[in-house]
């Protein structure tokens, strides 16, 4: 789930309504997320936005408590978000057996974000964490 807060108010007192829309970077036009609702606070499923990044606009309009010609309304878009939901793929590139003691090399690739961390687990035992070759997870 993903949600959206934001903050205004109408300087003679009119009732409020929002429309929330996103748009994903690489395009110009943005998409409805929803309409008329009267909280400036929203959530929804992003499981159905692809991977990327995109910016939420929130549309504040006084219109339905206006005659048309003094209806206002106003725009104010967000910071850019990720969406990731596409887990790191991870491969074994190398195992050796020496001495009864197994060495494995495995990559974890993200494409959207960076990897931050990386556990693994021997015959269902508990999780212990494992670092990058340099020591830093700073890549995806």
């Amino acid at each position: 789930m993903r949600a959206a807060r934001w903050t205004s108010e109408d300087p003679d007192g009119d009732p409020l309504t929002f429309k929330l829309e996103y748009r994903g970077l690489d395009e110009s036009a943005f998409k409805l997320l929803t309409r008329d609702i009267e909280e400036p606070f929203f959530s929804w499923d992003e499981t159905a936005m692809p991977d990327g990044y995109y910016v939420l606009r929130a549309t504040a309009s006084d219109a339905a408590s206006n005659i048309a010609e003094r209806a206002r309304e106003t725009s104010l878009e967000s910071e850019t978000f990720l969406v990731d939901l596409t887990p790191p793929s991870v491969t074994i590139d190398s195992k050796k057996v020496r001495n009864g003691t197994a060495h494995f090399v495995v990559h974890a690739r993200d494409g959207a974000s960076r990897v931050t961390d990386a556990e693994y687990s021997l015959d269902g035992q508990d999780w212990m964490l494992t670092l990058p070759a340099d020591g830093v997870f700073d890549e995806q």
